[in-house]
């Protein structure tokens, strides 16, 4: 069995245990010993679950892109009992990370169109992996405006929608979203699915140079839902997002979100960019903080200014003031003890721009950076930076 491609063995002899005992037989110790040891000789060296492969909508797009009759809706195994709906369909389960025999299944009542927000909700029925019984209602909308595409949510389904309620001759809510290409009221069987998607996959590994390594024995059942999980992994989606809109109940989804950030050229850099956001992130935290205070004190003077106090108040200074908080003349750096100047920083760029002489950016070290006024300057004893004071 191994050599001929089976992994479930396991399950096999527990079928056979089970049988057994419901049998009225005697589970004994010696039939259990046995039992132990087949269970460890099937699991060994089995290596890891078989994928299947993944098909990017970019590769669908480009197919059609390049050969315009595939933007129709015609089965590509046409004259058989495959659906009829051409790449739009696979395009449908890989947006809504769909199996096999959940797109096949789906009837024009389960999809419901929202023109006004171009929002798409599917009611999906029980499945093997919902035991409870719940269902499941994902909805996204779609910002595609005009454009005509299988990456576009929207697109995808009113093509799909509307094509089969003109096929019918009205809206029927039982109906399947896609018949065969025979007759628009038969649902597609699973293993019709299963060629059409293969003959699909042939046909995206002739036309498209990216896919000259697909295998297309690999495209199984679930090659929609490794495709959807990885699209949304490269996007950057948060793992629970991933995690709640696959409907994945299990662990398996780190395989898909692990092998979709190795393959992704900027993979490497992420962590590094996210770090970086967030320091970017805490330096305006702090900018924010500065300026609150700031207008805090122009606030003050100028309610002293309008109640008559006799406090001296001069506009000029007050203009200086405002000048010195803004645009520092010099920088200290809390770690060297440095004083840095500001001489031709262009003060209209965004903060995080602003450099020293010396080229630091200092509004990126938050509190590690401190203003000091021409006063302070003159009389302080830090060391000066020698870039900055040549």
């Amino acid at each position: 069995m191994r050599a001929a491609g089976y992994r479930a063995d396991v399950s096999y002899i527990m079928e056979a245990r089970q049988r057994h005992i419901r049998a009225g037989s005697v589970w004994t110790g010696s039939l259990d010993c046995v039992y132990k040891d087949c269970k460890r000789s099937l699991t060994r060296a089995l290596g890891p679950a078989a994928k299947a492969e993944e098909v990017k909508l970019i590769w669908l797009q480009t197919a059609m892109d390049e050969d315009v009759s595939l933007q129709g809706l015609n089965g590509i195994l046409s004259g058989t009992e495959g659906p009829r709906g051409g790449l739009w369909i696979w395009a449908l389960g890989i947006l809504f990370v769909l199996r096999e025999v959940e797109l096949g299944c789906l009837t024009l009542g389960c999809v419901k169109l929202d023109a006004n927000a171009k929002k798409v909700t599917l009611s999906l029925p029980v499945s093997k992996k919902d035991p409870g019984g719940r269902g499941a209602r994902p909805s996204r909308d779609c910002r595609c405006g005009a454009l005509r595409s299988v990456s576009r949510l929207w697109c995808v389904a009113v093509t799909l929608f509307d094509e089969q309620v003109l096929r019918l001759g009205g809206f029927e809510e039982e109906a399947p979203l896609f018949g065969t290409v025979c007759s628009a009221r038969s649902f597609v069987a699973k293993n019709k699915m299963i060629e059409e998607a293969q003959a699909m996959a042939s046909l995206i590994k002739e036309r498209v140079s990216d896919a000259e390594n697909l295998r297309i024995e690999a495209v199984a059942g679930h090659f929609m839902r490794r495709s959807g999980v990885k699209m949304l992994a490269r996007s950057g989606a948060a793992l629970d997002l991933i995690q709640w809109w696959s409907r994945h109940s299990s662990a398996a989804i780190l395989g898909y979100v692990e092998e979709a950030m190795e393959e992704c050229p900027e993979g490497k850099d992420k962590l590094q960019n996210y770090l970086s956001f967030q320091e970017q992130l805490a330096a305006m935290s702090t900018e924010t903080r500065t300026l609150k205070d700031m207008a805090l004190q122009i606030s003050m003077r100028v309610d002293n200014l309008e109640k008559g106090s006799l406090c001296d108040f001069d506009v000029a200074e007050l203009q200086s003031d405002l000048e010195s908080w803004l645009t520092p003349e010099f920088i200290v750096s809390v770690r060297s003890k440095k004083i840095h100047s500001t001489r031709g920083c262009n003060f209209r760029k965004p903060p995080l721009e602003w450099t020293t002489v010396c080229g630091w950016p200092f509004n990126g070290s938050g509190r590690m950076a401190k203003p000091m006024s021409r006063e302070r300057f003159e009389t302080s004893k830090h060391e000066r930076c020698a870039r900055c004071f040549p």
